[in-house]
């Protein structure tokens, strides 16, 4: 394959290995972990269908890519050059499996992503007109504002869920957490088999109307927020991807009064407090006795602070509160 400028990109599948990636060719990757001096390739295995690693061992950028190079010529056998199979500015790559007598083309969209088509063509001229005609397609259908590439739901749904797992990593934000669990739960099981553009609004009354049966019951108005802004976080996805042109109108039902959570009422919550300034000054007298030391006491203060904290400010246990920080806090004096 001829080479490129090599491009720089951080793969987000590697999140946790730090790894780097760029591209040398189509098909063609060097990966290096941010604490190893030495490349691998990420290479695309024609008669497999995937992609494999191999370790070069080699530190030297510009000599991994002539091994990655090389290496590639040794997984994948050609019967043509390179620049005879690429056509419309490089846009195009013919290219055989082993197991075809057909051509298969990669394309590259406009959003920089490649993807594969068959020509149906044994021919390598008809496979090249063929390609061409393929390729025009997409990009009056890009450039028109059309869908140029269906996807299943299911898939663009996978995507989004590593996305997801991969935010919630750095962030710890239970939200994310909750939109993974509508996708694994709902999404995929009820919407999966659709192409992501067929997806309308009476779809997704058919999915509200899916989902319902499913669950028992009518969600309330809070669950119901949690499934569309995960709903929105795959149709932005697709979108992006042009998968879809417009993000469909989600549904809105739920419960019209959500049941209140049980709450202190105000004679408990004085109980309370009381109980807990009258323990304190228990617990004050037997510091130093008895195994209960000054750590013990401190930790029942805190828990009295944290107690109070909650209930006059309306923080909700659990990161929302642990991730409070003085910054977070303004000091206001009245009266």
């Amino acid at each position: 394959m001829a080479k490129k400028q090599a491009k720089k990109r951080t793969s987000s599948s590697a999140k946790k290995a730090a790894v780097t990636e760029f591209e040398v060719a189509i098909g063609i990757y060097l990966l290096k972990r941010n604490n190893s001096k030495y490349y691998k390739a990420k290479l695309f295995d024609e008669e497999e269908d995937e992609y494999k690693i191999i370790d070069l061992k080699i530190a030297d950028f510009e000599l991994a890519k002539e091994a990655a190079l090389k290496e590639d010529r040794k997984l994948n056998v050609y019967s043509f050059t390179v620049s005879e199979r690429k056509i419309c500015n490089g846009n195009v790559v013919l290219f055989k499996r082993s197991r075809s007598r057909k051509w298969q083309c990669k394309i590259r969209r406009s959003v920089g992503k490649w993807v594969d088509y068959t020509t149906a063509k044994e021919d390598l001229d008809e496979a090249k007109i063929a390609a061409e005609e393929l390729y025009r397609d997409i990009k009056y259908r890009q450039q028109s504002g059309k869908v140029d590439v269906s996807r299943r739901f299911a898939d663009v749904c996978k995507v989004a869920k590593s996305q997801l797992l991969a935010e919630y990593q750095k962030s710890n934000r239970t939200q994310l957490k909750d939109k993974v669990r509508v996708i694994d739960k709902y999404l995929i099981p009820l919407l999966g088999k659709y192409n992501t553009h067929n997806i309308t609004h009476k779809v997704l009354v058919e999915f509200d109307e899916q989902r319902t049966t499913l669950l028992g019951r009518q969600l309330s108005k809070s669950a119901v927020n949690t499934h569309n802004s995960a709903l929105n976080y795959v149709f932005n996805l697709a979108k992006t991807h042009n998968y879809i042109v417009e993000v469909p109108s989600l549904p809105k039902n739920g419960t019209t009064t959500d049941k209140r959570r049980l709450h202190f009422t105000d004679k408990e919550y004085r109980k309370l407090c009381n109980f807990m300034w009258r323990d304190l000054q228990k617990s004050e007298n037997r510091i130093n006795t008895d195994g209960f030391d000054q750590r013990s006491f401190d930790i029942r203060e805190l828990l009295r602070d944290v107690i109070l904290i909650l209930a006059n400010s309306g923080i909700r246990c659990g990161n929302e509160l642990l991730s409070l920080k003085w910054k977070n806090l303004s000091i206001v004096t009245q009266n």
